[in-house]
């Protein structure tokens, strides 16, 4: 009988999920072979506390899932779209870009880290190493969107400049009493990873078109405006008692949605300036082009969101039975 390449190999080798199950508990009738104990030349690894197995573990994860695949995914299709444009580019440029990339991830998310002051303060459900990874993911996913959209293979620097203004946009946002009252500077870290969590499609849309101005500055402004709109949403819908948690979580989902809802109204725009005449993109002329379309359809998109939001979670309404309905529901003596 012909099997498959992956069966032949994996019956040439052992296999390591069915050795695993051997030795899980109530897994005894997964193979034949004697527990590891009566081999005396076969060392058994020592108990490991999850104290120390936990921070490696969360390593693992985030490299594996939130750092190295979006980074990968990155450099394979800007290579597949170099190759469909007819340039060569081999696997060594591939594994080069990626190693920059990665290198690039690390570099920002140290000097990140160090100007949040990570591992000193107490942050919520976050502090010390895992905060470190969540930014590291949340850097990879900037530096991958920008990638994407730059199409070049040697990273520029501005992955770098970006990141530093949208943190530093969190950081001053929470010391802002009229913008974010009773913020203590614990939660700058919190707000400065949700920021870097909703502006990667903010970074591909204006990597992309930047409608004649400054990609930075650009990037900044949008910043600010994501963040002015997420708080005077969550005020819309948050009591006055709330709590930072619960503060944190909505604002957090209105900041991840508006920066999906602006990418997508920049992105109908700069299409839409594509397909005009040459005598109608004249009339705009040179320089800086106007982007009030943008912004009219992003307050409106955000806008109904929060309208939908406050409708779908607000309370039921109690029943109240007036004093004409008790008496017609009474049976008629």
């Amino acid at each position: 009988m012909v099997h498959s390449w992956v069966e032949s190999r994996r019956r040439a080798l052992p296999d390591p999920l069915v050795q695993l199950a051997a030795r899980s508990p109530g897994a005894e009738t997964a193979s034949a072979q004697p527990p590891a104990a009566a081999h005396p030349s076969v060392p058994v690894a020592p108990v490991v506390s999850p104290a120390v197995l936990a921070p490696r573990v969360h390593a693992l994860v985030s490299v594996v899932r939130g750092i190295g695949s979006p980074l990968q995914s990155a450099v394979s299709e800007v290579a597949a779209g170099l190759r469909e444009r007819g340039q060569s580019v081999s696997t060594t440029d591939e594994a080069r870009a990626y190693a920059q990339l990665v290198q690039q991830v690390v570099a920002i998310g140290r000097s990140t880290a160090m100007s949040l002051d990570i591992g000193r303060d107490a942050i919520a459900r976050w502090n010390g190493e895992p905060l470190r990874w969540a930014l590291m993911e949340a850097i990879s996913d900037c530096a991958g969107a920008h990638y994407r959209a730059s199409g070049l293979l040697q990273p520029s620097g501005m992955v770098g400049q970006l990141v530093a203004a949208v943190t530093q946009i969190a950081i001053d946002g929470a010391r802002r009493e009229d913008l974010m009252p009773g913020l203590g500077s614990a939660t700058q870290a919190r707000l400065a990873l949700d920021m870097l969590k909703a502006v990667p499609p903010v970074i591909h849309a204006v990597s992309r078109y930047a409608f004649g101005r400054n990609p930075l500055v650009l990037m900044t402004e949008i910043a600010m405006e994501l963040q002015h709109k997420s708080v005077m949403c969550t005020r819309r819908l948050l009591g006055t008692g709330s709590t930072l948690d619960e503060w944190h979580a909505v604002y957090g989902a209105f900041l991840l949605s508006t920066g999906q809802q602006y990418a997508e109204a920049h992105f109908a725009e700069a299409e839409r300036l594509s397909r005009l005449s040459a005598a109608e993109r004249q009339a705009l002329g040179t320089g800086e082009l106007p982007m009030m379309a943008i912004w009219e359809t992003f307050d409106r998109k955000v806008d109904l969101l929060t309208n939908f939001a406050g409708y779908m979670a607000a309370p039921p309404v109690p029943k109240v039975a007036t004093v004409g309905a008790a008496t017609a529901s009474e049976p008629v003596s």
